[in-house]
């Protein structure tokens, strides 16, 4: 929050035309892991086996997804509601020595609960994306190194990490930069003071932290079910 606050105010002081400018970065790389994805599903899936091993993985991970964003569109939309109520019910701001009016408690709710709405959705974009990628550049990670092509393996490695990792900060410096730019159009046309923006986007770092706060808990514990899974049914083939 605090990070997102600091980027804001520097916002502030920004031109259109150099927002311009990062929102253009953001989707020139939104762009390019479209390629870099693309790429990498054409690379050889392996083996007939490895496809019989790697589809019930891919398919587990799937249905892991959909019953996980499920539970956590249900707290997102929960906690949503009591930022809300949390925000309409406070205080309103004060300005001292501004011809300026405060922001409402009205629009504080309704701008703040965007805010964080947008960045839990873009924050879920970024898991699934990184889910989806991720089951299929293990299969051909695999393939790869099963022909001896190791350095073919570690290139889909490296794009499957590339577009995992790039995904992320594409989206969270768009998602901020376009909250940003609307807000600045919505203040524009009303008398209150633009100071209140930084503020406003806490909700956006707040929503992406929820989610991935419990993307990751939820992932540690399918991941430990699988891991345990496996070493049992690997011990009960032996007969240990």
């Amino acid at each position: 929050g605090v990070v997102m606050i600091g980027f804001s105010y520097v916002h502030l002081a920004l031109t259109a035309d150099w927002i311009i400018l990062v929102m253009s970065i953001c989707m020139a790389s939104l762009l390019f892991v479209v390629h870099l994805a693309r790429e990498l599903v054409d690379y050889d899936d392996g083996t007939d086996g490895m496809k019989a091993i790697a589809d019930p993985i891919r398919e587990g991970a799937e249905a892991f997804l959909r019953v996980q964003y499920g539970a956590i569109m249900k707290i997102t939309l929960v906690v949503g509601v009591c930022l809300f109520v949390a925000f309409f019910l406070r205080d309103p701001p004060r300005l001292k020595k501004s011809h300026h009016m405060a922001i409402s408690p009205m629009n504080m709710a309704v701008l703040t609960c965007i805010s964080f709405l947008v960045g839990a959705f873009l924050s879920g974009v970024s898991g699934y994306v990184g889910m989806w990628v991720s089951v299929r550049a293990n299969l051909r990670v695999a393939a790869a190194a099963g022909k001896n092509k190791y350095t073919d393996a570690l290139s889909i490695a490296l794009r499957g990490g590339v577009v995992c990792g790039l995904l992320v900060v594409a989206l969270c410096i768009l998602g901020i930069s376009c909250l940003f730019t609307a807000f600045q159009i919505i203040f524009a046309t009303t008398t209150q003071d633009t100071i209140h923006i930084p503020h406003l986007l806490v909700g956006y770092s707040f929503g992406a932290s929820l989610v991935a706060l419990f993307a990751q808990l939820g992932g540690g514990i399918y991941t430990k079910a699988a891991d345990v899974g496996a070493d049992m049914v690997g011990k009960v083939e032996v007969s240990i």
